[in-house]
This record gives structure tokens, sequence and C-alpha cells, in this order.
């Protein structure tokens, strides 16, 4: 059965960026990685598939934000168990309060060059298919 990530995300350079570096290692054939640019797609995709691994996910996107789907998440008994980890453009303590008082299993800054990108994905995959133990 292939692991599966979500990514969230309506800007389709950061989308392009994150994409990109979860699918750049031969070794992962059995990684699928499925897309939407909002909230509504975002519960979609998972209704139709809740055993992805991971979720990653932006802020700012329009109708369903990020905050919104934080929230639809981990109030939805089939899904809260999926760790939700939040990618945005915003340092603001506001904002990382505010996702972490939503469930969010974590929150980081999005990276202002294609390395950055690179690193930052690159460990998020080592920490969360390699390293943590999770339900799906």
């Amino acid at each position: 059965m292939p692991r599966r990530i979500l990514l969230v995300e309506d800007d389709p350079i950061d989308m392009r960026f994150v994409q990109k570096y979860l699918e750049d290692n031969p070794d992962d054939s059995d990684l699928v990685v499925d897309t939407a640019r909002n909230g509504e797609e975002a519960l979609k995709v998972l209704k139709d598939n809740p055993t992805h691994s991971f979720i990653i996910l932006d802020l700012n996107m329009p109708g369903m934000d990020g905050r919104q789907l934080l929230t639809a998440l981990k109030t939805d008994e089939n899904l809260k168990s999926i760790p939700a980890i939040v990618l945005s453009t915003s340092d603001s303590k506001a904002d990382i309060a505010d996702c972490y008082a939503r469930h969010a299993n974590a929150y980081l800054v999005k990276p202002d060059s294609p390395g950055g990108y690179k690193k930052t994905v690159l460990r998020l995959k080592e920490f969360w298919l390699g390293e943590a133990k999770l339900v799906n």
C-alpha cells in the first residue's frame, strides 16, 4: 500500500517546490503526493482516502483557509490522528499560537529559496516518514 502525503497549497510556485522535494527520491517509489488548493478540496481528498501519513497545509488560501481546515481535521474522528503541519509565510506569534490551539502538529515558516525548501521538506519527510510512529 503506498504512503500518501496531502499538500494543501494555493500558490503554484510553493506547491511545485514542496511537491518536487517530497517526490525527489527514487527510494520513495511507494510515496504518493496528493494536492489540494484549499480546505474544501483537501477535505474531499481526505474523505475519499483518509490514509495519509501527514498533511502539509498553508494558512492563507481562498475559500476554506488553513485555520478552518485545521479545525475541521482535528474535530473529525476519522481525520484527527493525521499529523497536520502548517507551512506558512507568516511568522506571527498570533498565527503560530492560533494554529497550535487548533492542534497543529508543527508550524514552519516557508523558506525563501529553493535550497531552503529542499532542506525543510527533506527534514519533514525524514521525521514524519522515518522517525515518527504514525497511526496510518
